[in-house]
């Protein structure tokens, strides 16, 4: 019987995915694993008891990974459980940015009460139409389990979909249409798209990479869409050039978003966790993955990792059977250190 303790809210319809091996408690000295999401865990104090963290999300930036591999704690991740979810929300950002539906909303509710109210929206609603989708240039940075799904759907859209990843997985490879353009070079996507959404997780590699240098390759009316992590995007930066410029449209992760207008749109990427969906996909990814044993050790005590990040290989340490505990079941051959972006 194992013990886990849930650090942040999961539904109770992907708990119930457990078997009876495994009962939830409520103190967390005395848990076996830990399910955590975003809550931050490198002020905590580790229980003799606890043997794996499992992540139900890609990143785990939250996880101090070099003091659970000096504890033998295994350390897991769930990429591509939200992917669909974040993908939905993409869209809806890049429709809610183009098409004006937040001020067209705004102008009804203020005017519901005119009795003329239909031949007045005869009249105005020519300055609501904005632009479509179909035709644009789309650039997307991050080409894994969100990214993919992210390129896949704008071609269905009729856009023009281009992508950057120069370490992007053979899985998403396989998964990836034939029609989306391959960009060696980011500077590419700055230059020549109409959209640019953001799919990387956040290292130091990547951390403020929207810049005032990035934005200011970028086109007039661009929309930049960021649904990983706030922090890729320097907020000062883009406020800066957007006073100076005004041609930025961004939609940002988490933080207040820089542009009032869809400041009033829909949350960030978070909202995606919440749907039931979500919930029963992380807990089946963590659940289904027993034959997959991957412990996240420092990429420097790694024969054959670059870079200076962490890369889950294969491990054996003492209490490793606890893994059990939780698996990841996809993508478990996937670097995550500072020189890749993964995506998702």
């Amino acid at each position: 019987m194992y013990k886990f303790h849930c650090l942040n809210n999961i539904s109770p319809i992907g708990l119930k995915n457990f078997t009876s091996k495994y009962i939830q408690v409520s103190e967390i000295e005395d848990a076996d694993g830990i399910l955590v999401r975003s809550a931050s865990m490198h002020e905590m104090e580790f229980s003799k008891n606890l043997l794996a963290i499992a992540r139900a999300g890609a990143g785990v930036n939250n996880i101090p990974l070099q003091r659970c591999s000096e504890k033998g704690i295994v350390v897991f991740n769930t990429p591509g459980a939200n992917a669909n979810g974040v993908k939905e929300l993409v869209f809806a950002g890049m429709l809610l940015a183009s098409r004006d539906i937040v001020e067209g909303v705004d102008w009804v509710r203020s005017n519901w009460n005119n009795p003329d109210i239909a031949k007045t929206a005869e009249k105005e609603k020519k300055q609501f139409a904005g632009t479509e989708l179909e035709g644009k240039k789309l650039g997307i940075i991050g080409l894994g389990a969100i990214g993919v799904r992210v390129a896949n759907t704008a071609v269905n859209f009729g856009m023009d979909v281009y992508g950057y990843d120069p370490y992007v997985s053979i899985d998403s490879a396989w998964h990836l249409s034939r029609k989306i353009n391959h960009v060696i070079r980011i500077e590419d996507i700055f230059a020549e798209c109409d959209y640019i959404t953001i799919h990387v997780p956040l290292l130091d590699s990547t951390k403020g990479m929207i810049n005032a240098e990035a934005i200011s390759q970028m086109k007039n009316g661009v929309v930049l869409i960021n649904m990983a992590r706030d922090l890729l995007v320097d907020r000062l930066d883009a406020e800066r050039v957007l006073v100076e410029v005004e041609h930025l449209v961004v939609r940002q992760e988490r933080e207040r978003p820089i542009v009032q207008q869809v400041d009033r749109a829909a949350d960030d990427d978070r909202r995606a966790p919440e749907t039931p969906e979500r919930n029963v996909g992380d807990l089946l990814v963590l659940r289904e993955a027993r034959r997959r044993e991957r412990l996240l050790v420092p990429a420097a005590e790694h024969p054959h990792a670059r870079g200076t990040g962490h890369v889950p290989v294969s491990g054996t340490v003492e209490r490793l059977p606890a893994a059990d505990f939780v698996h990841r079941v996809e993508d478990a051959h996937r670097p995550v250190g500072d020189l890749h972006l993964p995506g998702g």
